[in-house]
């Protein structure tokens, strides 16, 4: 989606772009912790905007039975994946618009204007001037998305509490271990419980 919002700046707005680009390029810069924390609490499920935004609209004539009646519950695993995928892509679009739009403002514009003149239209231009000289900056922004991915750490950790998510494989598993009794030293200690820690 970064690619047509970047060809959009760069062709629709104008004087303006400078500043709705800062607008769409400030949650990259904004802290991990801090976007996962509001995002959180847009997400709760008892007091959530998001919630509540998508029970009332199931009042809505004739479109209400897209809409749930009673509020969602964002951390059952169903739902997780979602979440986290919007927040991610919230913050990260915007990165990669910037990415697109300096690689766009380096195209000759008469190449465009040539092709204005040969009755080609703006998605045409799109396919035939802008993507195939987009090339080397798309490489370039798959692979430091590739990258990102890998290293995605935060977002998912604060949104699910910690727990890890979907199946909760970062719960921690609490035993009690035994040491054997001092009297028989040769004694074998007590079995532990599957999955207990090492004393």
């Amino acid at each position: 989606m970064a690619l047509p919002l970047a060809f959009f700046f760069h062709r629709a707005l104008g004087r303006w772009r400078n500043a709705i680009v800062g607008v769409y390029f400030l949650p990259f810069i904004t802290s991990t912790v801090a976007i996962s924390l509001v995002f959180s609490s847009l997400f709760s499920r008892d007091f959530g905007v998001v919630n509540a935004t998508l029970t009332s609209l199931h009042h809505v004539p004739l479109l209400g039975w897209l809409f749930p009646e009673t509020n969602i519950d964002w951390g059952q695993p169903g739902y997780t994946k979602w979440m986290i995928a919007f927040v991610v892509w919230w913050r990260y679009v915007g990165w990669n618009a910037v990415l697109y739009l300096s690689a766009m403002q380096t195209i000759p514009r008469d190449l465009y204007e040539a092709a204005t003149i040969d009755g080609a239209k703006p998605w045409q231009q799109f396919r035939w001037i802008t993507l195939p000289l987009l090339k080397p900056m798309i490489f370039f922004a798959v692979t430091l998305t590739i990258i990102g991915n890998l290293q995605l750490f935060e977002e998912p950790f604060i949104l699910t509490g910690g727990t890890g998510g979907i199946g909760r494989p970062a719960r921690r598993r609490r035993c009690t271990c035994t040491a054997p009794p001092s009297s028989t030293a040769t004694s074998a200690p007590p079995p532990r419980s599957p999955g207990c820690c090492s004393c």
